[in-house]
């Protein structure tokens, strides 16, 4: 039986599944929540995503919670002390000789690591595991997953701070990233992009870094460097910074700030083989829906100020924006640990370079806009009927089909 038929068999019993690679990280662009029941649409993923490991989210995308028992961190003991208050439940042994403790989902129930003991993990909501009897593991146990065990529940709850209280995320190289990024813009895109610095300048006021008035000095400094007049770089700097500065990053709790770190998809990045970085980033970027191809990698712009909307070719620069906006880049240190990274720029320049590769939808015009010429500026002509040949809008623009 194949790994797909697998998955499968297991969407039948009520379980949402997804492909894993080798290394137990998710294949598809969006990860656990690319996981689904539907026989169609499993097929559909494990043939445009095929892995050798199947994933099954946790927490109440499949009614379960997960004990990781990891040896490797004095997690065995703990569960040899504690097992008669454990079992019975059903059980799995893991790749590592550790094992999983699989319980029904209990409300509210989030990931943690080490809370309960050195090597004991909850995998929650937020979470995913993968499901090892599917790669040849034994099932320790046949018994059904049990209520999650109550007395656990204290060790994950304790006391919380009040929901106002702010949360301080030093950085300090993301004022100095900004401003090469906007330094190193080109003509067409400063602007946007200083906008865009501004935005993140302004969470970093938000969130008591940085005072306002230093930000937008600093920022309006880069831009006029970069080429915009000293007027227009100081109103697109206090733009952005008013944009988020004011913005609900203010106020988020810890609670909320380690749900967006678990929630967004790891990009690994493959320091001997930065190929396999491009190549997962490609899938990555054709899920976001925001990018066409028209000879070239393009994103549609459309100006404030309301004049006729055009395709502005990408920049290694925008791509790592776009990047760090839908997933986390990281590496992996020399015990196999996560460490979050910039995305390299020749991983950026490897994709641009995958000319016709690029996974995304044909981009022929834009409704009420000028035709686009192949390196994709405006033309003359205005598009008020699909172009020949063309069938159904997808949002605004035509589509070849």
């Amino acid at each position: 039986m194949t790994t797909a038929e697998m998955a499968n068999t297991l969407a039948k019993q009520g379980l949402p599944c997804f492909p894993c690679r080798d290394d137990k990280r998710p294949a598809t662009p969006r990860g656990f929540k690319d996981a689904t029941h539907d026989e169609r649409k499993l097929r559909e993923i494990w043939q445009r995503h095929p892995a050798p490991l199947i994933g099954v989210p946790t927490g109440e995308m499949s009614g379960l919670a997960v004990l990781d028992i990891d040896p490797r961190h004095d997690g065995e003991r703990w569960f040899r002390e504690q097992k008669h208050r454990l079992l019975p439940t059903r059980v799995h042994r893991t790749r590592s000789g550790g094992l999983h403790l699989l319980y029904k989902h209990e409300a509210g129930l989030r990931c943690s690591a080490g809370q309960i003991a050195p090597g004991v993990d909850v995998r929650a909501t937020g979470g995913y595991i993968v499901w090892w009897p599917a790669a040849g593991l034994p099932a320790l146990g046949e018994a059904s997953p049990a209520a999650w065990p109550r007395w656990l529940l204290a060790k994950l709850s304790p006391a919380r701070r009040p929901d106002s209280a702010r949360i301080k995320v030093p950085d300090s190289h993301a004022l100095e990233q900004l401003v090469r990024l906007i330094v190193a813009s080109r003509s067409g895109e400063r602007n946007s992009l200083t906008y865009w610095a501004a935005c993140r300048a302004g969470e970093m006021v938000a969130s008591g870094l940085l005072d306002a008035n230093a930000a937008a000095a600093v920022i309006a400094e880069a831009a006029t460097r970069a080429g915009l007049s000293r007027s227009e770089a100081e109103r697109t700097a206090w733009s952005g910074i008013r944009r988020t500065g004011g913005a609900p990053m203010r106020d988020r709790t810890a609670a909320e700030i380690v749900d967006l770190a678990l929630n967004k998809t790891e990009l690994i990045v493959h320091a001997g083989y930065l190929p396999a970085t491009a190549e997962a980033l490609r899938d990555l970027l054709a899920a976001s829906g925001n990018l066409f191809d028209r000879g070239l990698s393009v994103r549609i712009v459309r100006p404030a100020d309301g004049s006729l909307a055009s395709a502005m070719p990408l920049t290694k620069h925008y791509v790592v924006i776009v990047a760090h906006r839908l997933c986390q880049p990281v590496k992996l240190d020399a015990e196999g640990e996560h460490v979050s990274v910039m995305l390299p720029d020749r991983v950026a320049q490897m994709y641009l370079d995958m000319s016709g590769e690029w996974h995304l939808p044909p981009l022929v015009g834009v409704s009420t806009s000028p035709l686009l010429s192949a390196d994709g500026l405006s033309g003359s002509q205005t598009v008020t009927t699909p172009p020949p040949g063309c069938g159904a809008v997808v949002c605004k623009y035509w589509s070849c089909r």
